[in-house]
Parts: structure tokens; sequence; C-alpha cells
């Protein structure tokens, strides 16, 4: 079975950790379509599926549910969540064993998902539907610091109920000033890139196992799709999910990085991507690898080049870029005239002759005062 990057005790150490950073915008993947999300101390899953039920459920049938991959951890250690969304009515998007294990850990948690599915989602989890959040297009939901906006999903058809509640659902998450696109089950719909587009999504979460009827479930996009739907959105990043839980219902990740192109990220289960602002740009990075510019032939290997410099790198060279640039020009306001010492030389003339750049960096301040005054 594939093993997790961090299962369990070292999954949570983590995350703690992670939280410990409160303004750094984290996500980790747990499987299938399941995602943790931190961001300023407050953590959100989204679509947990971190038990056995489905494999249990099926173990007997013509359509057993053989796991590929181990669990990344056990829900009852998960005890700083807060919020629990789910896509749709799947067990794999909406399961009882782990949302109930979540609620044990954390008793304060919510279950949010659609105004359509709450009286099914109530039953299941055997919960009042006044105990549930439901979610429209209309009203977007705030938990903290995250906006969460509903969109339509296709599974395999947008469909509503009488109300016009929908199905199944996308969300499109607001936090910090950056936006995160988590797809659920879907496949593409008219219109679906042009009402993302506008979201302009730092990280889209996309699923790829693909629209098979042989397998008797519903379909989603398949690699391609999903790393052409990314760039249509103008996704910076596109992470692939939604396989490697089952053998029967799966994908090769392989074609998605070779159709997403520079855009995709691959993510190991129980494996962080953060996104972090810099002065200059937005860095993604999962270990010690950054993502973010889509493929712009040597101007995007130059950029990608550039995001895996350090915040700490860049915020340095642009100190020093300020306080050079800031003597160099003071000494030229106060004692040197453009036309007679070529201004762009009259540093290094200076040092030349013997200045000392840090010794006499006082009294050309003082020389500026004076000049002021």
């Amino acid at each position: 079975m594939i093993v997790p990057a961090a299962r369990d005790a070292a999954f949570v150490a983590q995350v703690q950790r992670a939280i410990e950073d409160r303004d750094v915008l984290t996500i980790w993947w747990l499987g299938q379509s399941g995602f943790l999300v931190h961001y300023d101390g407050v953590c959100i899953a989204l679509d947990p599926y971190l038990s056995d039920s489905l494999t249990e459920k099926y173990a007997q049938t013509t359509k057993p549910h053989v796991r590929l991959s181990e669990r990344v951890v056990d829900p009852l250690l998960l005890d700083m969540v807060s919020l629990v969304t789910s896509s749709h009515n799947h067990t794999d998007h909406l399961d009882q064993q782990t949302y109930t294990a979540l609620a044990t850990a954390n008793p304060a948690v919510r279950l949010a998902c659609s105004a359509a599915n709450v009286a099914f989602a109530a039953e299941r989890m055997g919960l009042a539907p006044s105990a549930l959040m439901a979610l429209t297009e209309d009203v977007p939901l705030v938990h903290g610091p995250f906006v969460l906006h509903v969109v339509p999903a296709a599974h395999n058809e947008v469909t509503r109920d009488a109300a016009g509640n929908l199905a199944a659902i996308g969300l499109v998450i607001e936090v910090a000033g950056k936006v995160l696109y988590h797809s659920g089950d879907t496949l593409r719909y008219d219109g679906m890139a042009e009402r993302l587009r506008r979201w302009r999504c730092d990280v889209a979460l996309l699923p790829i196992n693909g629209n098979d009827p042989a397998r008797g479930v519903a379909g989603n996009l398949s690699a391609a799709e999903a790393a052409e739907l990314g760039r249509d959105i103008d996704a910076h990043v596109v992470v692939p999910c939604h396989y490697d839980m089952f053998a029967f219902n799966t994908a090769d990740p392989l074609e998605f990085v070779r159709a997403a192109g520079s855009r995709g990220h691959v993510m190991r289960l129980g494996e962080s991507l953060t996104v972090r602002e810099s002065n200059v740009y937005t860095l993604f990075r999962c270990r010690d690898a950054s993502y973010r510019c889509p493929d712009l032939g040597r101007l995007g290997v130059w950029c990608r080049g550039m995001e895996r410099i350090s915040s700490a790198v860049l915020s340095s060279c642009a100190v020093s870029l300020y306080a050079a640039s800031a003597q160099f020009f003071g000494q030229a306001w106060v004692d040197v005239w453009i036309w007679a010492e070529e201004f762009t030389w009259c540093g290094g003339q200076r040092f030349s002759y013997g200045a000392v750049p840090i010794r006499n960096f006082l009294p050309t301040i003082q020389g500026v005062m004076r000049h002021v005054q």
C-alpha cells in the first residue's frame, strides 16, 4: 500500500507547527478529495474521508473498494478542526465515521454542506438539521479568516432541488488575500471556466480519476481535463486529487504532470503545501520546492528560479538595495553634480579615492540635513 509522507502523530506534529506559524496558509492532502487547511490558528477539513467505511460496506459485493493507500491520520487525533465541509452526499465526501471521530475530538466542530443535502447529512450523522450549516450560492459562509463561496459542480450534471439549491458543490475559499478552489467531484460544464477565472485562484484542487461508466459510479475530470481547466481558469497552482484511494477508481498522476506543465503540483498523502507572501513574489512551497509561474518558456524558467529564493533573502536584498540607493542619491544630492561628476560612476570614483561607505554614511546624512535646513 502507498505510505503517506507523514502519519498520525507525525502528521499532527506538522499541523501543530503550522498553527504556531499563524500567518501562513497551509494545505495538507488527506487522500481522495480530502484536505486540511489552516490559517491564523483556524483549521477546516474539506471532504475528509479518514475511515475504512466503504471498504467494509462493499467487501462482499461485486464492487469491492480495495484501498491502495494507508490512512493519513486517525481523525480522533485532529483536535484542532472547527469546520468540516461536504461537497455532496457520497460517503467518501460525507463519511459518518470520520465526522463522528472529529466531533469527539472537537465538540464545537460544525458540519457545512449544500442546503439541498442538509436533511440527508443530518440523518446520516445522527444530528438535528439545525445543527448543520446550510451552504447556498447567494450567501457566503464566514468562518474565522475563511470566506467560503459556493459554486456549482457537475457530478455528472449540475442538479438542483425544488428550491434551486445545488446537489453537488465546489467551494471558492478566500483567506488573507489568497483564493483556494476546491471543486468537489465534478465534470466540466458550460461557463465553468468563465465563472472561476474571475476569482484568480491561487490554488485549485481538482479530481483526475476520470469518467468511466464501466466503474458504475459518477465520474470526474480526467487528468488532461483537470490540467486544461487549471489553465483556462488561470490558477497559479493546480493540485490533483481523487486518485490512489480505491483500486477500481483511480488514475495515474504522471498523466496530469505531463498535461499540466509548470502550474501542476502533485502532493504526497500527508504532505503540506504552504502559500507564503513576500515583498516581491507569492511563494508556493512544498518542502524545498516552489511553484508559481505559468509555462512561459525561458521567462517562466527564470521566474520559477527567482521564486525559489527565500523571502528572507529577497527581503535582505531589498533592504540592502534601498540603503545603497539612499546613500548614493544622498551623496549626489549634497555634493555631486551630475554634469560634472558623471553621476552613474560617482560612487565608484569616491570609493577608489578611499571613501568608506559605512564610515561616511553618517556624515552624508548630516550633510543632507544641513542641505534641507
